[in-house]
């Protein structure tokens, strides 16, 4: 559970070709966990991994480990595509066996991870958009001298775009897909 919780933090600490090479499967591995608070707090981590793969953040960390040139805006399209595909495949595939116990709870964890990308997108936009300018603290700084980010907050204009259309144009159609389904508990999670 404590590495769930401390997840979004870890994804601030590296670049988006580390979290994609070490931390994306860790994430996958949560995702599967069996402890559902586990599941529940590793939910919240998925924003900043898309966060992560901003174009944006890809150019600033776009050379591999292999000291190959990054193409920004290809590695962000696969690797966001990457964790869509896993999240739809594991979470709204209801299986070919008889036995589809827990297809319901899955349906319901795809829409919290809908809820937190909204969630993580409104914080974002709230803090890019206020007007008090805070200075930081010492304990807000790094090393570097640069002020640390919280994983959600403050969105650059280019973040916000990008975490935006990815929750309209990949996860919101499935989960609006939902609002009629058959077992109520996934409908009031779409709902809440």
């Amino acid at each position: 559970d404590a590495v769930s919780q401390i997840l979004p933090d870890l994804v601030l600490l590296y670049g988006p070709i580390e979290v994609r090479k070490y931390l994306w499967p860790v994430l996958k591995m949560l995702l599967a966990d069996k402890v559902n608070a586990v599941r529940d707090d590793v939910e919240f981590c998925i924003p900043t991994v898309l966060r992560s793969y901003a174009p944006e953040n890809v150019k600033e960390a776009n050379v591999g480990a292999d000291g190959e040139r990054v193409d920004p805006r290809r590695f962000s399209a696969e690797a966001c595509a990457e964790v869509v595909a896993y999240l739809k495949e594991t979470l709204l595939e209801n299986g070919t066996t008889a036995s589809n116990n827990g297809s319901y709870s899955r349906r319901q964890m795809y829409c919290r991870t809908c809820a937190a990308l909204a969630v993580a997108i409104r914080l974002g936009k709230c803090n890019a958009d206020d007007d008090i300018k805070q200075s930081p603290s010492d304990e807000d700084t790094s090393v570097s001298g640069q002020r640390s980010r919280h994983p959600y907050e403050s969105y650059t204009p280019t973040e916000y775009k990008h975490m935006h259309t990815l929750l309209v144009d990949s996860f919101l159609p499935d989960a609006l897909n939902m609002r009629e389904d058959r077992v109520s508990n996934v409908r009031l999670t779409l709902v809440a």
